[in-house]
């Protein structure tokens, strides 16, 4: 929620200035001043296990729309799984983790 929040109030400010609004890629940098808010709040919120989900996904999609590419896919929440598998791997064995993957998974999947 945080970096919607930075990226569209950055976009929004960098589009009232025409000049950047026509001859620079504004979308990429309000994606990228969204992934530093998001990191921020990661290190801010104490980094669990929900929170790192988050900033994956979150993180992937920003990366994503920097180099223009399609951001929401199974691929998005498999990276996420990964990367926080990696880092806790006794966090497979957690009914709450696997219900943080199992849900996108189902909301992607009927959409």
């Amino acid at each position: 929620m945080v970096a919607g929040v930075v990226f569209f109030a950055v976009r929004a400010l960098l589009a009232l200035i025409p000049a950047l609004a026509v001859g620079f890629p504004i979308k990429k940098w309000s994606a990228a001043a969204a992934f530093l808010a998001a990191a921020f709040y990661l290190f801010l919120s104490g980094a669990e296990v929900a929170t790192q989900r988050s900033f994956f996904m979150t993180g992937v999609v920003l990366l994503a729309v920097m180099v223009d590419r399609r951001a929401i896919t199974f691929r998005t929440l498999a990276v996420a799984a990964m990367i926080v598998l990696a880092i806790a791997p006794e966090a497979l064995v957690h009914l709450s983790v696997i219900t943080l993957f199992d849900d996108p998974a189902c909301a992607l999947y009927e959409g």
